[in-house]
């Protein structure tokens, strides 16, 4: 077991040999035989020990030999993954600097013959009086777990405790724990040849989750569900590790009452692995002495609830957000930024649309498919969605809410796109409104780009002789003929045709329902009206 740890390998048993030939029987030479079921899949060999196991010992050796693992010729090449987990452990122990040089603190830990994650948390509890601790905890984590068959949960106070009670201090493995501390603190320079071998002195071992926390900042954990109130609690054993991944209890846990834990020894499972071993912080501790790591951001976001523009300042240490608090005060571009997140949440419909800005926009796609000469713009919405922050965003100063947005003339909004000329274009060419021949103003729906639409009643296109058009003739009107009641009779794009062939059959049918209205027998010839008979005669004595 020399130079091997427990932090990055499976739980073995480090029963003495005594120990195992007792538990085989072995009295006397002999043959021992090892079976296995059928079902069992077995290798020809153990894969090779350096595609599994932690590299950052040995990337921190070639960095003080000043050699890149790239340039070595291995007989099993270690994964690429493995060693830019390592390479980012030694950057975050600050081991190495960002060339991969080996840095000044990165020269005191190869001296440890320990761990990089031991050797950093004992230089570091040095700095803190902590030194002791530190070195017990480095000789905890180095050596079988003396509390493994007890069942005494994972807290490693409790192994520290144990380590420093004269009740159990002529166990041969916790003898073997003290004096590793013992060699580490001497190498440390840390106490005096009077010291006992197997008791420290001023142990405070509610420092052990800081400690730790400078041997393991990947792994801080953070309970699960805490609200923005950092001090409130809740029953999850479940943990959010500073590196992203999950990390949990299995069975019940004195620890899990705690918010922020650092987790020494976990199993290997990627998603959520169990925690074996780990010690309570608090967030305290990390704001003061992980202020360099401490990472501030202001998320301005939507608020769907209130339907405006809010802002938390974040405090984040990794993948933890340490706490989160309301930003009183929000910029000009903050609140735009807010706004246009809350326009593409809810989608362009929030937006104060009417029929003039639809209409618009309907004008202009019809443009597109019939004008391929000039750059017409995409004003249609999932375009508009893609592109808000060009279009809508010189519109949104000084707004903070949607509610604000009513005022928007969106139809002026979507013309600053068009060029001078275009929008020229589009007046003469596609108009709103046609004037029917009683004088009536009538509004075309583009709604259907290919075949616009006149609904107009039948009686004010007396004396129209054919079915109007735009761009210069291009573009046949569909006209929906309407009766006095505004409900529909005929749809044709053929006026003409209509008079001649149709218009007679539909009049009967009209001066029967409508006996009060003006039915000529000559559409071509007739004056067009807006009312009934009545309605003519004051027209005509006015």
């Amino acid at each position: 077991r020399s130079g091997m740890t427990r932090l990055e390998t499976q739980r073995v048993s480090s029963a003495s040999a005594e120990q195992r030939r007792g538990r085989a029987g072995r009295l006397r030479p002999g043959s021992c035989y090892r079976l296995w079921s059928q079902e069992q899949q077995l290798i020809a060999q153990s894969p090779a020990e350096i595609l599994h196991a932690d590299l950052a010992p040995l990337l921190l050796e070639l960095a003080q030999w000043g050699s890149n693992a790239d340039e070595l010729n291995w007989l099993d090449p270690p994964p690429a993954a493995h060693l830019n987990q390592a390479r980012d452990l030694l950057l975050q122990l600050a081991a190495i600097d960002a060339n991969g040089a080996l840095t000044k603190q990165g020269k005191q830990l190869l001296q440890f013959g320990a761990h990089p994650r031991l050797a950093t948390m004992m230089l570091h509890a040095k700095a803190m009086g902590q030194g002791q601790l530190g070195c017990q905890l480095a000789a905890l984590l180095s050596e079988r777990d003396p509390l493994s068959s007890r069942s005494q949960g994972a807290d490693l106070r409790q192994r520290l405790l144990l380590l420093n009670s004269s009740r159990y201090s002529k166990e041969p493995s916790l003898q073997r724990i003290n004096q590793s501390a013992q060699r580490w603190c001497r190498q440390l320079g840390i106490g005096t040849k009077h010291t006992p071998k197997s008791k420290f002195d001023n142990i405070d071992v509610d420092q052990a989750g800081l400690l730790l926390a400078f041997a393991f900042p990947d792994r801080i954990a953070q309970r699960r569900g805490l609200s923005s109130h950092a001090s409130e609690t809740n029953n999850s054993r479940q943990y959010q590790l500073s590196n992203g991944k999950g990390a949990e209890f299995r069975d019940v846990d004195t620890l899990s009452e705690h918010n922020y834990l650092v987790c020494a020894e976990l199993d290997g499972h990627n998603r959520n692995a169990r925690i074996y071993l780990a010690a309570p912080v608090k967030l305290e501790q990390l704001r003061h002495h992980y202020a360099d790591r401490l990472l501030s951001k202001d998320n301005i976001g939507w608020d769907s609830n209130t339907g405006s523009v809010r802002g938390h300042r974040e405090c984040w240490l990794g993948q933890l957000r340490l706490e989160q608090r309301p930003l009183t005060e929000l910029n000009e571009q903050q609140c735009i930024d807010g706004l246009l997140a809350g326009i593409t949440q809810q989608g362009l419909g929030c937006l104060p649309w009417n029929s003039a800005s639809r209409t618009l926009q309907q004008q202009v796609e019809l443009m597109r498919q019939l004008d391929s000469r000039s750059d017409w713009p995409d004003l249609s919405d999932s375009q508009l969605q893609a592109t808000i922050d060009s279009w809508l965003a010189p519109y949104l100063r000084g707004v903070k809410r949607l509610n604000q947005l009513k005022s928007l003339n969106l139809k002026e909004v979507l013309s600053a796109k068009l060029s001078w000329e275009q929008q020229q274009q589009l007046t003469r060419q596609l108009p709103t409104h046609i004037k029917v021949p009683s004088g009536s103003n009538v509004r075309i729906d583009y709604s259907n780009p290919q075949q616009p639409v006149l609904a107009v009643r039948l009686q004010e296109l007396f004396g129209w002789q054919q079915s109007p058009s735009l761009i210069e003739g291009k573009l046949t009107l569909t006209l929906h003929l309407l009766s006095p009641a505004q409900r529909p009779i005929q749809v044709t794009r053929d006026l003409a045709s209509f008079w001649d062939t149709t218009y007679a059959e539909v009049c009967k049918d009209l001066k029967g329902r409508y006996p009060k209205h003006y039915w000529p027998d000559n559409p071509r010839e007739a004056v067009a009206t807006r009312g009934t008979k009545k309605w003519m005669e004051r027209q005509q004595k006015g």
